[in-house]
């Protein structure tokens, strides 16, 4: 009897020296997969290959990606599986030099500053949603003053005006109350949680009306 050449301390088969699988496990086995590994990577025609085969698998396998999504899709479900996930994630994370290791690695590959680059280059004009600084939807060129907005907010005692707010957010929004996004009159502006703001999206006609009134009878009682 003779102990497997993998350095696991069990004893072998006569003749044998490893035991089942475990010469994958052999220092000398993953260098020389590594090695190979980068030689074939090195090979644009090997390359090329291997990504026509999975492409093409993957094209004409529809029966796998549904089975595979809905596979997915019901494993998420699982508030159990998300916390076991969620779980292993900061552990992995919390291993100084895990971080370390992948921080090193993105450096040397360049990924981080592609990654800056990137985003760099859709900043601002570059960005194919740019509408001359005033977002994707047709606000007034004063919707990008941050004092404006703080001035309405100030105006609405820096609080949700629903009458019915659920408390669900602290973030405040100013909302459009006749859903013109272009018409930023402060007459047009009322200060809403963030979570109220998206439950109004329904009934516009109905809610034109409620906030109205409210900013009315809010100026009446300011002014006296």
């Amino acid at each position: 009897m003779s102990l497997c050449l993998c350095g696991c301390g069990s004893e072998t088969n006569p003749g044998k020296k490893y035991i089942g699988i475990h010469w994958a496990k052999c220092e000398k086995y993953r260098r020389n997969q590594k090695t190979i590994m980068k030689r074939l990577c090195n090979e644009e025609e090997y390359k090329n290959k291997v990504s026509k085969q999975v492409q093409e698998n993957w094209d004409h396998n529809e029966g796998r990606k549904l089975e595979m999504s809905k596979r997915l899709k019901e494993k998420w479900k699982s508030k159990k599986e998300r916390k076991k996930q969620s779980q292993m994630m900061l552990r992995v994370w919390e291993n100084e030099a895990h971080r370390n290791k992948q921080s090193e690695g993105m450096s040397k590959s360049g990924v981080s500053e592609k990654i800056s680059l990137g985003g760099a280059k859709r900043r601002g004009l570059n960005n194919g949603a740019w509408n001359g600084g005033t977002g994707c939807a047709p606000y007034s060129s004063i919707w990008g003053d941050s004092e404006f907005k703080e001035s309405i907010k100030e105006r609405d005692n820096f609080e949700c005006k629903h009458s019915d707010c659920w408390g669900k957010s602290k973030i405040l929004v100013l909302h459009h109350i006749n859903y013109i996004k272009e018409d930023c009159n402060p007459d047009n502006l009322i200060t809403l949680c963030n979570s109220c703001n998206m439950r109004v999206n329904v009934n516009r006609e109905y809610w034109t009306e409620y906030f109205s009134d409210i900013l009315k009878k809010n100026m009446i009682l300011k002014t006296g």
